[in-house]
């Protein structure tokens, strides 16, 4: 999980590349930034156990509970939309196909 983490970071830096080239410095800036973010949670989450990752959020849900809900609520659209993305597109001939193999 980590190293996706990592990939996605990777990702995400070259798209600040494109962003300089067309002439969108700040845009280019956030994103950076988000990309920093993103190392740097891989590396936290690389430097901790499963048990320490709980506790953790067990007291940011504590403090916070709003945010915690808003983070997991948005973690959840992200996921779902990925998810969606990557599901690999079937025609209608072939779901035609699959219900009749079921029939």
């Amino acid at each position: 999980m980590t190293d996706g983490l990592g990939s996605i970071a990777g990702a995400v830096r070259k798209t600040t590349d494109d962003l300089r080239e067309t002439q969108h410095g700040t845009l280019a800036e956030y994103v950076a930034s988000a990309a920093d973010q993103l190392d740097h949670l891989s590396t936290r989450l690389k430097d901790r156990d499963v048990g320490d990752l709980l506790r953790e959020a067990q007291s940011l849900a504590r403090r916070r509970p709003a945010m915690f809900v808003g983070s997991a609520f948005a973690l959840g659209l992200l996921a779902a939309r990925f998810l969606k993305s990557s599901r690999p597109e079937i025609s209608p001939a072939m779901r035609r196909d699959r219900l009749e193999s079921f029939s």
